[in-house]
């Protein structure tokens, strides 16, 4: 008889109506031999209300453009303008809860072309320009405004109708076809294949939290002795992996935590590092459920 058994899989019970309100936080730096570049750090918040037909209202209290560092330098103007059009966009989902795009980028790109002028009458001279130059990188491309004003959805949306499973190890690198079929399932839109290590587990870590973690990465091109992937392999099976241990390599690592009672994402922890003898660069990032 054919087995007709349905695996569980990660759909949050996230009701019509219902927001969901998240603090999101991330900073970045940047050395290359003795130049150090200016320390990117930012924290603003976002509430997520889901509608009907598969829509959801993300609203950005501070600013859908808090979002975004390519107005790094336009931030402490924008209360001098009237930028409160651009603090809402909807996105759609499919029936998986999966990210399935920004519905009103148009609009949002319209709002751009607004800022832009309205910045203009409070600005003025070099400084203007330089901050001109960045918007209309946005104005004019709209691929980059969805990338940038998507990211962080589709990181809260990524692993939802993904399979559940408890206490697994997958070495998602392998080539045979169960490694495959699993790499298709649970990483979503999750794309950082960078050969040499590229696992993921998953573990209910009470009764209250799921976690699906990540670890991907590969020696740099400067490094002279290579690096031991197989004991960094274990470290992360056995939860002791640190990534301020290692140099001279490139990591990602991700921490995805779900609530065991709704499936809806409660906490996301990245962070990512470029090391090698002449840069350096580290990027961090936390997603936290705050109501």
């Amino acid at each position: 008889m054919e087995d007709t058994h349905e695996e569980e899989r990660l759909l949050p019970k996230w009701l019509i109506d219902t927001k969901l309100v998240y603090k999101i936080w991330k900073k970045e730096t940047f050395n290359f031999k003795e130049s150090h570049s200016p320390v990117f750090e930012r924290d603003y918040t976002i509430e997520l209300r889901r509608l009907e037909n598969n829509i959801v209202e993300a609203y950005y209290p501070n600013s859908l453009l808090s979002t975004v560092k390519l107005l790094n330098a336009a931030h402490k103007h924008f209360g001098k303008i009237n930028h409160a059009q651009q603090n809402t966009l909807y996105y759609e989902i499919d029936d998986n809860f999966k990210f399935q795009g920004i519905k009103n980028l148009d609009k949002l790109i319209q709002n751009i072309k607004i800022i832009k002028q309205q910045l203009k009458e409070v600005i003025s001279g070099t400084e203007y320009e330089e901050i001109v130059d960045d918007i209309e990188v946005l104005e004019s491309t709209p691929s980059y405004v969805s990338k940038h004003f998507g990211k962080d959805i589709e990181t809260i949306h990524d692993f939802y109708g993904s399979p559940v499973y408890d206490g697994y190890y997958f070495d998602l690198d392998e080539q045979d076809n169960s490694s495959k079929s699993l790499k298709k399932k649970l990483l979503g839109l999750v794309k950082l294949n960078l050969g040499q290590i590229d696992v993921l587990q998953t573990d209910f870590l009470d009764e209250e939290n799921y976690q699906i973690e990540l670890l991907k990465g590969k020696d740099t091109i400067s490094t002279k002795s290579r690096q031991n992937f197989e004991q960094i392999k274990e470290e992360f099976v056995n939860h002791q992996f640190k990534m301020v241990n290692y140099n001279d390599i490139t990591l990602h690592h991700q921490k995805f935590h779900y609530s065991t009672e709704d499936f809806i994402l409660k906490k996301y922890d990245y962070q990512f590092k470029i090391d090698t003898p002449k840069m350096k660069k580290l990027m961090q990032s936390k997603i936290e459920l705050i109501y």
